[in-house]
């Protein structure tokens, strides 16, 4: 057998053993622990997402107390003092949607749940603990591979997500910063 066009990829149909003389177990483990490993490194990156978020969102909290209390001296609200708070609120809101966890819909949950097995939408769907063990026991390799590649790939979707929110923040806190140093630029000329 031949494998596909390599331009094109590789298609359902190819032979899933090694033309560099490995034997199927070896391609098997080598194909779980590749996939194993992927996942654990998008798992660590997004721990990692998350983490910076809540630094940020920390941060946040302790320069918006302070300033707080620096501009409350200046008086009245301004325009500039309600921008001000709304790019802090903005900032807010980026970081919780970076640190909210993302599930599906119910209904695209129940479609990924009869699909793909070994999911954790599977799991927490609420299949019976044994129903789970048995289908594990005489579940085929290729399954495994073929599931935790589908969840690498919505693993990595959301981790795109999670940092291209997470990118926006840090602007966003940039103009805070930037701001919160020209309220108090004002304040002190005053």
């Amino acid at each position: 057998m031949t494998m596909s066009d390599p331009e094109a990829g590789p298609t359902p149909s190819d032979p899933i053993w090694s033309h560099e003389g490995l034997s199927g177990d070896q391609l098997t483990r080598a194909r779980v622990n590749f996939l194993v490993g992927q996942n654990r490194a998008l798992i660590q990156q997004t721990q990692f997402a998350d983490t910076k978020a809540g630094a940020l969102l920390t941060l946040l909290g302790v320069l918006a107390a302070r300033s707080a209390v620096d501009f409350s001296a200046a008086g009245a609200l301004t325009p500039f003092l309600i921008a001000l708070f709304a790019v802090k609120a903005l900032l807010v809101l980026a970081c919780l949607m970076v640190l909210a966890p993302r599930v599906p819909s119910a209904t695209l949950a129940k479609a990924i749940a009869e699909k793909e097995k070994f999911s954790w939408v599977a799991l927490s769907s609420g299949i019976d603990g044994d129903a789970f063990t048995n289908f594990m026991r005489v579940s085929q390799a290729s399954d495994l591979v073929e599931s935790l590649s589908r969840c690498n790939v919505a693993m990595s979707v959301i981790l795109k997500r999670k940092f291209s929110i997470l990118r926006a923040a840090f602007l966003i806190a940039l103009v805070d910063v930037v701001g919160t140093i020209a309220g108090y630029l004002l304040v002190l000329r005053d």
